[in-house]
């Protein structure tokens, strides 16, 4: 499409072009800062949740963190 030629996708944290469907390219994607929480056991999202309102289960992906790449990432896909 000749709107991708002038308006390319780039990565949302250090601008290189990259496919229509990501959001950041492959070099920036081992700076995500993932849970690795477990579903069901020692899910400190689900104790955190717990505290305020009653909850069966809760679960995180991604760590919010101020300045960060998962931070972009969290806002780009809640605004965009």
């Amino acid at each position: 499409m000749i709107l991708d030629l002038l308006f390319p996708n780039r990565c949302l944290h250090c601008n290189r072009i990259i496919e229509a469907d990501l959001l950041v390219c492959d070099l920036c994607f081992g700076q995500i800062h993932f849970t690795h929480y477990d579903y069901f056991r020692n899910n400190p999202v689900k104790e955190q949740c717990k505290l305020s309102f009653p909850v069966e289960n809760a679960y995180a992906l991604i760590q919010f963190e101020e300045d960060s790449l998962s931070r972009k990432i969290i806002h780009e896909l809640k605004y965009r």
